[in-house]
């Protein structure tokens, strides 16, 4: 009798361990970042099985002209309240409101869309060496690539509005770029899209 108990308790445990290992498995599958550094997910179906996520965006007109010849497109676009990767106990760990930067609005650059990106903003060097897109605080999006996927993102304070207006610019003679505040200065503008809130 007490044999069958032991097995019984014994086979809920593994059971138990296993879950406890499955759900925190795929949490840093979705965010592909060690313990202590900042999480992302790299969809928006594994934002919300993270529980970070806040809201979901598309792109008014769904293309983008860019220097009255080329289209570009998004995938998913969405934001999620910042958070860092935890431990097995806690792997989603949210960070606490501050004054600096709460939410992260995330752009997927498509697979089939990466060699027009590439040709504009040079994205396999990490950094927007040609072209780049700003903000309406003329900041200039980030690039992090997770588990090979490309996105763009931009820091908010508050959750971004219904409706956001970012300018893809080029460099020109009186263009002053800052690498360390991310900022552009006097640039030619050479397309315009607005992210609307679904």
């Amino acid at each position: 009798m007490y044999k069958k108990i032991y097995k019984r308790v014994l086979i809920a445990l593994i059971i138990l361990i296993l879950l406890l290992i499955g759900y925190s498995g795929l949490i840093h599958f979705g965010s592909k970042f060690e313990d202590g550094s900042p999480g992302v997910n790299e969809n928006i179906k594994m934002s919300k099985k993270t529980g970070v996520f806040a809201a979901e965006y598309y792109v008014e007109g769904d293309s983008i002209l860019v220097s009255n010849k080329t289209y570009i497109h998004f995938g998913e676009i969405w934001v999620e309240q910042k958070w860092t990767v935890g431990p097995l106990s806690d792997p989603v760990q949210k960070i606490a409101l501050n004054s600096y930067a709460n939410f992260c609005l995330y752009l997927e650059i498509s697979e089939n869309q990466k060699n027009k990106f590439e040709n504009l903003f040079g994205i396999e060097s990490h950094f927007f060496n040609r072209a780049g897109i700003l903000n309406s605080k003329k900041k200039e999006l980030g690039l992090q690539i997770v588990d090979g996927k490309y996105l763009l993102f931009d820091n908010y304070l508050k959750l971004p509005g219904n409706k956001e207006e970012y300018i893809i610019v080029m460099p020109s003679d009186t263009t002053e770029k800052s690498y360390i505040a991310m900022k552009w200065t006097k640039p030619k503008i050479i397309g315009k899209f607005y992210l609307i809130k679904k």
